[in-house]
């Protein structure tokens, strides 16, 4: 038999919302969706933790430790990320407060390993067995200090690891721009340039760790990359709901045709944000958790239905993150 491409889908932000966590559970329970993200910091989490366990339990998912920096509250004495409501600010305010500077990296680095290490350890204590590492997003990968405790934390732990790699490069590249521009009057222009240089130098870096480590066999497996075509659309204005279907239908087209063009070898992880709002009792809040915003769930809505009607009837073989890779 012709050897095929591994298709990881991973729905994030789980445990956070209840539109979310329901959206989520579905897609799970539908087989749709094999990789779960899931936040150790949303409000209620000990209830929320022990739904999804229920179903990794059942061996429909795995489930993985959405690390973030950029939502909710720190687990830990972690202020550095922090705001004055001691809340981790937005990741367009990311205020780096000199992290680059060596008189003070190591301790920002010692810190942030704590709390990385602390949110992994309350999904365990709830029972979840943690299959990858991600990060809420991508802070973790803005900045070169931060990814290096990324990839610290999953080679202690020996957990995989989402790709810091993402594609397309255009998409990327408008994303990175998007949040330079977003970041202006929050983050120094050193910065504010980091940002950009990083982003596109993340392959070479990923090398010259390695090589600076003597990283072997202990260097986390990840997917080759994080393909992210399929998200959105952002909110500017909000979709009405008669261009749903029509957007949908663009999405699935849009990822089948990358799915198609993928080499035998690959191994690519595509990231959904779901929202499922039909039986929602309790509306979003967005106290109850600072960090993901309401106005982009009419974007989770459609690619909720991109998933489950249009994709669904594409007949798409998923790998989860348990298969080798």
């Amino acid at each position: 038999m012709a050897k095929k491409p591994k298709i990881i889908f991973t729905a994030d932000d789980y445990g956070c919302a209840d539109e979310i966590d329901d959206g989520i559970l579905k897609a799970v329970d539908d087989g749709l969706i094999k990789s779960v993200a899931a936040f150790a910091n949303g409000p209620d989490v000990v209830n929320r933790l022990k739904k999804i366990k229920v179903r990794q339990d059942r061996g429909d998912v795995e489930v993985g430790c959405h690390l973030t920096i950029t939502s909710g509250k720190p687990l830990t004495d972690l202020t550095w990320f922090n705001d004055n409501n001691g809340n981790f600010r937005s990741f367009t305010e990311m205020k780096r407060k000199g992290t680059f500077s060596e008189d003070i990296q190591d301790e920002v680095k010692k810190d942030l390993k704590e709390e990385l290490l602390a949110q992994i350890e309350i999904l365990e204590k709830n029972g979840i067995t943690v299959k990858h590492l991600s990060s809420h997003h991508n802070a973790l990968v803005f900045f070169e200090e931060y990814l290096e405790v990324f990839i610290e934390v999953a080679r202690e732990k020996k957990i995989k690891m989402r790709s810091p790699i993402i594609t397309p490069t255009l998409k990327n590249k408008l994303f990175i721009t998007q949040l330079r521009v977003r970041s202006a009057d929050n983050l120094d222009l050193f910065d504010i340039m980091e940002l950009k240089r990083f982003s596109r130098r993340i392959p070479r870096w990923l090398a010259k760790y390695k090589k600076k480590n003597n990283v072997n066999n202990d260097f986390p497996e990840m997917p080759d990359c994080i393909d992210g075509r399929h998200y959105g659309p952002i909110p500017v204005l909000k979709p009405k709901k008669s261009k749903y279907e029509a957007k949908a239908k663009r999405k699935t087209k849009k990822m089948m045709k990358a799915i198609n063009k993928l080499s035998p070898k690959s191994v690519v992880e595509y990231v959904y944000h779901l929202a499922l709002l039909d039986n929602i009792t309790k509306p979003f809040n967005m106290r109850d958790y600072a960090g993901v915003n309401k106005s982009y769930f009419d974007s989770r809505e459609i690619e909720f239905l991109s998933l489950s009607k249009y994709l669904k009837a594409e007949n798409v073989k998923l790998a989860s993150w348990g298969d080798d890779m």
